[in-house]
């Protein structure tokens, strides 16, 4: 969530910087002036007002910004969701281990069955070399 704050006050900033810039800046590239016209027959007409370019520009790109900190707020969001829910799983799993090796540890002290879990150990076992 903060580093989705952070990208929304950059944004912010470079776009007060941008618009700063912008109108304080004597290019006629920029202070063109484009006009958006939809017309869809017969009845619909619709008409932006004049917008400069440079402001266009500096809007879509914080726009851009702004969607692509959305887009990686969503994919964390369900990262953290699915890494909390295996988190969870894998808890109740020791927890279930943990029983299984107390109830097997019950049932040895009262048999008193040899410990089948040591075998692996170099002490047990004996090698035999070949020459």
């Amino acid at each position: 969530m903060l580093r989705f704050l952070k990208i929304i006050f950059l944004a912010l900033i470079i776009f007060v910087l941008g618009d700063f810039l912008y109108y304080n800046s004597n290019s006629q590239a920029l202070s063109y002036n484009i006009q958006f016209r939809l017309f869809i027959p017969p009845r619909y007409f619709l008409e932006s007002s004049a917008i400069p370019v440079g402001l266009l520009l500096l809007s879509s790109f914080c726009l851009g910004m702004v969607f692509a900190a959305f887009n990686g707020a969503i994919s964390i969001f369900y990262r953290s969701r699915e890494i909390k829910a295996k988190n969870r799983t894998i808890r109740e799993l020791e927890k279930e281990i943990e029983e299984m090796r107390t109830l097997y540890s019950s049932m040895q002290h009262k048999n008193q069955t040899p410990d089948y879990g040591r075998l692996g150990t170099n002490s047990d076992v004996e090698v035999a070399k070949i020459d």
